[in-house]
């Protein structure tokens, strides 16, 4: 996926964030060039793969997006980030619950 689509704001703090990360900057690597926190850059990066920028697999490890697909699919119905967080291992952020649940959801 990876492209930059017309209709991103030129400017736009989402679009800054997706130009570093096509230069292949990290997460942390961003937030920490662009001085913002590291959640922020996942609120960038979840506005990008919702209005398909990018997919969630491309900013959250396929092994994280598996586990919450399959911990999401037990609930009978659609969960709150909270419910799935504490099923879900420790090391796994809200943030990563959030974008990778992002592409599931669109399935839905």
């Amino acid at each position: 996926m990876n492209k930059l689509k017309i209709g991103l704001p030129k400017g736009s703090l989402e679009t800054a964030t997706f130009e570093l990360f096509n230069k292949g900057k990290s997460i942390e690597e961003i937030a920490k060039e662009r001085n913002l926190a590291v959640s922020t850059v996942y609120d960038h990066f979840y506005r990008l793969i919702v209005n398909d920028y990018l997919s969630s697999s491309e900013v959250i490890p396929e092994k994280v997006i598996n586990l919450v697909t399959e911990v999401y699919k037990k609930f009978p119905a659609e969960p709150r980030l909270k419910e799935l967080k504490e099923r879900l291992p420790e090391e796994i952020s809200y943030n990563e619950i959030k974008c990778g649940l992002t592409d599931l959801k669109r399935k839905v």
